[in-house]
């Protein structure tokens, strides 16, 4: 990484050294609610770029030969290697928008072989910023194959951006979009996860614990995914797991929430539960919803399994509880 920004930057240099300077114009910005600011060291004042346009040309289209990072590298060292905000990467295109000291947004784009500065409605809002060197940019061909393979249909963009507030993520989605898929940092699409099978019970439950020692409520449903509440030093938090989304947290609206009794996670096996719930399913694709705390009179969590208005509740070992607690 080292290399690439010392080459960067002499790409700024050959630039500067043959053409005036000129000030960017990029649209300003509002500053976010957030605590979120530009990374330690970048410049606070306005950047001042090497003229622009600038042709910057490659061989090829943007998935050929790692020209994803080259251009890539290429725009951030004309953005003078402030922290990201968004980078859009296309067949035959791309967009990157950074953030100045001043916390304004800058765009810069490159297609046709030419770097240019760029207009953008993006504003920042207190998001996360990200180096684009710490992703997968010679992967993007494989991504989009991917994405081809999972139904995204369309003109497919890769995008590098914040999530909710939560992470950096990036996705492979379509103009117009059709579904977006997320993607890990080796490159690997994030599975969609069903709540009917073991094994997808237990990549659910570990997304959303996280390994936190002790939760207030666990659960999974096809409609909600799945969902952890733990109670952390900010408040009591629900993470969320659904379909091909990562992990991501938001407060908890439940009232009463932080009253609940913590339990461990681990006390429910995933096996124990997929056995439990096709032991009361009516029909084998009947749709279940299954709660873990703890409720009185018991002092250790118990599982509330409603098979579409058909309550049950089960112990940790999958033995029932109905005469405790139900059925309801």
């Amino acid at each position: 990484m080292r290399i690439r920004k010392l080459a960067a930057a002499a790409l700024v240099g050959a630039l500067a050294a043959c053409a005036p300077t000129a000030a960017p114009t990029g649209p300003a910005s509002s500053p976010g609610s957030t605590s979120a600011s530009p990374e330690p060291g970048a410049s606070t004042s306005a950047l001042t770029p090497p003229a622009l346009p600038r042709q910057f040309p490659v061989t090829g289209s943007l998935l050929e030969s790692g020209n994803a990072r080259r251009v890539t590298a290429a725009l951030h060292a004309v953005a003078g290697d402030l922290p990201a905000l968004k980078l859009d990467v296309t067949v035959s295109s791309a967009r990157l928008s950074v953030l100045d000291g001043q916390r304004r947004v800058l765009t810069y784009q490159w297609s046709d072989g030419v770097i240019d500065q760029a207009t953008s409605d993006l504003q920042y809002l207190g998001q996360h910023t990200f180096d684009p060197d710490d992703f997968p940019l010679d992967a993007v061909a494989q991504m989009f194959d991917i994405a081809d393979l999972l139904g995204v249909a369309g003109q497919l963009v890769y995008q590098v951006q914040d999530y909710r507030g939560q992470q950096v993520v990036q996705t492979v989605s379509s103009a117009p979009e059709t579904t977006t898929v997320f993607f890990r940092s080796d490159a690997t699409a994030v599975p969609v996860l069903g709540t009917m099978t073991a094994p997808d019970m237990l990549m659910g439950i570990h997304a959303v614990v996280d390994g936190a020692p002790a939760v207030l409520e666990l659960g999974f449903s096809p409609v909600r995914g799945y969902w952890a509440v733990v109670d952390g030093a900010d408040g009591t938090r629900v993470r969320t797991r659904k379909d091909g989304i990562p992990t991501f947290e938001a407060p908890a609206q439940a009232v009463g929430m932080d009253q609940r009794s913590a339990f461990d996670p681990t006390l429910f096996d995933p096996v124990v539960l997929a056995r439990a719930i096709a032991e009361r399913q009516r029909t084998p694709d009947e749709q279940c919803e299954v709660i873990v705390q703890v409720r009185a009179p018991l002092t250790t969590p118990s599982a509330r399994i409603d098979c579409q208005g058909q309550v049950h509740f089960v112990a940790p070992d999958g033995s029932s509880l109905d005469d405790e607690l139900g059925p309801a």
